[in-house]
């Protein structure tokens, strides 16, 4: 049996139409209460409405949907340059690809109520060609991890950036390693503080502090002589030992000098050892 309607035929539950289908009502519903419906061409399809939404899986049915699933070399485009917005919304998006290109002439957000999750076989770019890129910008107290887990070789900056800083507010800022933490600049480097001491070796390690030990000539200045700065050196039961290759000076220009001079009942010791000139003091006005 065969139905024809203008340049249209029916025939073995098939509806096929050369031309096209028209429907002039307010609805034009194709239903199937047995089997599959397939819109098929060797042409373009096109599904639009001038006036209203279209609608692809509006229903509460939870079938799946699928656009280009089948083994095909395609090009899938959804939106394009004029759009307003594209919206993906649910509780997985999952989007895998060879190559897969997120790009905006203007702003572009990921948001979801629970976690996004970017990942890459090969890598992960993302990158801006006019502006900052900005990673936890918002006002959310909530932690920002990078790199917390597995073995991996984390890097912030290069040899031609500009600047790097580290800001931690009002909280606190700490750098650990298991094992060689290096510090290195082609300028000069500088430690300080605004409102506390600076410590250096000071938790309760019993390993050795080394300041200046490499093999180069420095100048190692400690303190200055700016109003009441003070410089105390102290030491346990190892005790304190002075060198040079040179001469040793100690000096006072508003003090006395003072060598054992505290109330504990131990030797002193002024060139013990070897044949050495010993000269105290001199003939210099009422020395």
């Amino acid at each position: 049996m065969s139905l024809e309607i203008g340049n249209v035929s029916h025939h073995a539950g098939q509806l096929k139409a050369w031309g096209g289908i028209t429907s002039d009502a307010n609805n034009l519903p194709i239903s199937s209460t047995g089997g599959t419906i397939t819109l098929d061409c060797a042409g373009n399809l096109g599904v639009n409405s001038s006036a209203g939404a279209i609608n692809i899986g509006s229903n509460v049915s939870g079938g799946a949907i699928s656009v280009g699933a089948d083994a095909s070399a395609r090009v899938i485009a959804i939106g394009n340059a004029a759009s307003t917005s594209v919206t993906l919304n649910s509780l997985a998006t999952q989007i895998t690809g060879a190559t897969v290109g997120l790009d905006s002439t203007g702003t572009m957000s990921l948001d979801s109520t629970a976690q996004v999750t970017l990942q890459g076989a090969t890598g992960v770019t993302v990158n801006s060609s006019a502006a900052s890129i900005l990673i936890g910008s918002d006002a959310v107290a909530q932690p920002i991890s990078i790199g917390g887990a597995g073995a991996r070789v984390l890097s912030l900056g290069s040899a031609t950036a500009a600047s790097l800083s580290l800001d931690a507010g009002v909280g606190a800022f700490a750098a650990q390693c298991d094992t060689v933490m290096d510090l290195d600049s082609g300028g000069i480097m500088s430690l300080n503080s605004s409102g506390g001491a600076i410590n250096i070796g000071n938790d309760a390690v019993a390993q050795p502090v080394n300041i200046a030990t490499g093999a180069a000539a420095r100048v190692v200045t400690i303190g200055n002589s700016t109003l009441a700065t003070s410089i105390n050196i102290t030491s346990g039961t190892g005790g304190i030992t002075c060198s040079s290759s040179d001469g040793i000076s100690v000096n006072a220009s508003g003090g006395a000098i003072n060598i054992g001079n505290n109330v504990d009942s131990q030797p002193f010791n002024l060139a013990t050892g070897g044949a050495r000139a010993i000269v105290l003091g001199n003939q210099t006005g009422t020395t």
